[in-house]
């Protein structure tokens, strides 16, 4: 218990003992000293649950509703969640910032990338993922990536969670381009998808194998006769 907290304390047990003095006046008063400490305690405790249906209303009403004001020693107790609340206020905004900020980076990539939640539905997906695999934010927002993504090949690769090797396939929007997938798992058991076009990669391949098959045959002959 902190400084202040322990002061208060202090605070509502002199409370209490004003209130039981105050009983015990009104009873010598009246002539009724059990009377008038019943009376006493039944308004003190009048007064703390007044305070209590407004903490309970509170609660009750969501996130976000203004903390409301306190008496006596509730004050102290709705000051502490008013600071809280927007400790927790400032936190999530914080949080937002970052998250805004990450979906920004992560939207201007060329590549494709989806985000999905453990059982395999969108969370969200960046604009190139319209290009390459035809999904679009917020429009497929929670619908399974398995059943948008349906071609039996994705489907066994998303779903058997062994992502140490990459998948490479034609693109499901455009069958004239080729892509490779790569997932990664964060949180629990939350997916990432990354879809990169390698068709001008495998384009540039192609070439280096033909060039390398076509400047073989063209030294086969003469190396023959240099041979002999």
């Amino acid at each position: 218990m902190n400084k202040a907290a322990r002061k208060e304390l202090y605070r509502e047990l002199f409370r209490l003992g004003a209130f039981s003095i105050a009983g015990f006046a009104i009873g010598v008063w009246q002539s009724n000293f059990v009377g008038g400490l019943i009376f006493a305690m039944l308004l003190y405790l009048a007064l703390h649950l007044q305070q209590l249906f407004r903490l309970l209303w509170w609660v009750a009403s969501g996130p976000g509703t203004p903390v409301p004001q306190g008496r006596a020693g509730w004050a102290f107790v709705f000051d502490q969640l008013f600071r809280m609340q927007r400790t927790h206020a400032r936190e999530r905004e914080r949080l937002q910032e970052q998250a805004d900020y990450m979906r920004q980076a992560l939207s201007s990539l060329s590549e494709a990338v989806v985000m999905t939640d453990v059982d395999g539905n969108i969370t969200w997906c960046n604009q190139a993922s319209g290009r390459l695999l035809g999904l679009h934010y917020p429009q497929d927002m929670g619908k399974m990536l398995s059943q948008l993504l349906d071609d039996p090949q994705f489907v066994d690769y998303f779903t058997r969670r062994n992502y140490a090797d990459g998948l490479e396939m034609v693109s499901p929007e455009n069958p004239a381009i080729q892509v490779v997938f790569e997932v990664t798992l964060f949180g629990k058991g939350n997916r990432m998808l990354f879809a990169r076009d390698i068709t001008q990669l495998n384009h540039l391949e192609r070439l280096r194998v033909d060039f390398i098959a076509n400047v073989s045959h063209e030294l086969r002959t003469p190396l023959t006769v240099i041979n002999g």
